[in-house]
């Protein structure tokens, strides 16, 4: 099994951020929290939401339709 940075990597997933896009291999240079910045928390945050958004609701109907590659992220 691959880990998931060898999987984000190898599919080339780009992030967006308020400061524009960055490629997965620049995760490494970010600061874990910045107020000014760019950070990996902000970035998780983000997507963490946009994961949420992704999914429906059912009350009867187990259903997974949360985007893989926002799973990946």
């Amino acid at each position: 099994m691959t880990g998931l940075f060898e999987r984000a990597s190898k599919q080339k997933l780009r992030f967006n951020t308020a400061k524009g896009t960055i490629d997965t291999e620049d995760l490494w240079d970010l600061p874990l929290q910045s107020k000014k910045n760019i950070s990996l928390d902000l970035i998780a945050i983000s997507l963490s939401k946009a994961v949420k958004e992704s999914s429906e609701e059912s009350f009867v109907e187990v259903k997974n339709t949360i985007n893989k590659e926002l799973e990946l992220k």
